[in-house]
């Protein structure tokens, strides 16, 4: 037997969909932290990169800041 499908009713409808938009905003939220943390992440990275550079050239940080003005 098939099954009789319930008419859902607007007010129905609109609770789902404001349960949806809620859902998204959590998931929209999280992405934007991990995207904040991983940002953070690259530029420790991007940092500790620059600082072996400047300690293998011999150079003092003050040196290299001067260089790069």
């Amino acid at each position: 037997m098939a099954r009789i499908k319930k008419v859902k009713t607007t007010a129905e409808k609109i609770q789902e969909v404001e349960a949806l938009i809620a859902s998204k905003k959590a998931e929209l939220a999280d992405l934007e932290n991990t995207l904040a943390a991983l940002k953070e992440e690259k530029k420790q990275e991007d940092l500790l990169v620059l600082y072996n550079q400047i300690q293998e050239s011999g150079l003092t940080i003050d040196q290299a800041l001067e260089l790069l003005k």
